[in-house]
């Protein structure tokens, strides 16, 4: 999905892609989703997972979902482009589980 990601470190934000974390309940329920940040950059943290089939995803480019960028946006703001794969996802559900330590 497409949504305005916002700044960690100062006012504002992006628009940028994102993957969805939040379940299929949660979204049913509520106007926000909680996503995670994926990013086209070339600097790779062990937060990263690289997202395999991209193209697939909706991506113009190479792209990872940044594990620890976790926020809420607004449902109404959201645009599909895209599904991840399941081998990529498998790869966020790991660190986001390290890094919330479930």
């Amino acid at each position: 999905m497409i949504t305005e990601i916002p700044y960690a470190d100062k006012g504002g934000g992006k628009t940028r892609p994102a993957l969805v974390l939040s379940s299929y309940e949660h979204n049913q329920n509520r106007r926000d989703l909680v996503v995670a940040k994926i990013s086209g950059t070339g600097a790779f943290s062990a937060w990263d997972v690289r997202i395999n089939k991209w193209p697939e995803a909706g991506l113009m480019k190479p792209s990872k979902v940044v594990c620890d960028h976790i926020t809420v946006v607004s449902k109404a703001s959201a645009i599909v482009i895209g599904h991840i794969d399941t081998g990529t996802l498998a790869g966020v559900k790991k660190k986001v589980g390290l890094l919330l330590s479930l």
